[in-house]
């Protein structure tokens, strides 16, 4: 990400490593707050939540852009056991009303909701295994 950032000529970027259940940055520190492809590795993610809108000020942006499971809670606990399996990181991927109920319940006003369906072959899928000794099993 440093080399993508500074490639693009990107000064005003800061990298730090942290919990995401306590983050390092004042209350109302930023006017927007992007999470992309994380929630669904998230043990609390109400914690989580609540602290991205807590350094978040006040009329700011929050955008949460993640995968999502089915709505039937069989096929929902099928697609997160196959990717736990794929990468034990994996917590839960909510389904779009759990996902949409999070961050409704928190207070925030969903403003703009937006999903596309990703297609993705089962070598490309096993591609993105961080530890190649699991693909065997898989």
């Amino acid at each position: 990400m440093r080399q993508r950032a500074s490639a693009a000529g990107r000064t005003n970027v800061v990298f730090t490593q942290g919990s995401a259940t306590h983050l390092a940055f004042a209350t109302g520190s930023f006017d927007a707050v992007v999470t992309r492809l994380s929630f669904h590795h998230f043990l609390e993610s109400q914690t989580v939540l609540a602290e991205m809108l807590r350094v978040l000020e006040v009329g700011g942006t929050l955008a949460v852009a993640d995968v999502v499971s089915a709505e039937d809670a069989g096929k929902a606990a099928l697609q997160n056991a196959i990717e736990v399996l794929r990468d034990p990181s994996h917590v839960r991927m909510l389904s779009a009303s759990e996902l949409v109920a999070l961050i409704a319940g928190a207070g925030v006003t969903v403003e703009r909701r937006e999903s596309w369906d990703k297609a993705r072959e089962f070598e490309e899928w096993l591609g993105i295994v961080a530890e190649p000794e699991r693909v065997a099993p898989l």
